[in-house]
């Protein structure tokens, strides 16, 4: 798989964080205190897929997730 690892500003608690993206904005991303005490304000984002358009769309629902 392909995964991208990045701080969010802002957010201290990202398993609160990655529970309202899914609510929110249909994102189902990783939390990254699921890897560990270093991984907290951090997401992981696994972006492989068959299909091209699936990856443009959760980018497009990404971008504006973190424009709240």
């Amino acid at each position: 798989g392909m995964y991208a690892f990045f701080r969010v500003a802002g957010q201290d608690d990202s398993l609160a964080f990655a529970k309202r993206l899914v609510v929110e904005h249909g994102l189902g991303l990783a939390p990254g205190v699921a890897f560990g005490a270093a991984g907290e304000g951090w997401l992981r984002w696994c972006f492989a897929s068959r299909e091209p358009q699936r990856l443009v769309l959760g980018a497009e629902r990404l971008r504006r997730a973190l424009r709240l």
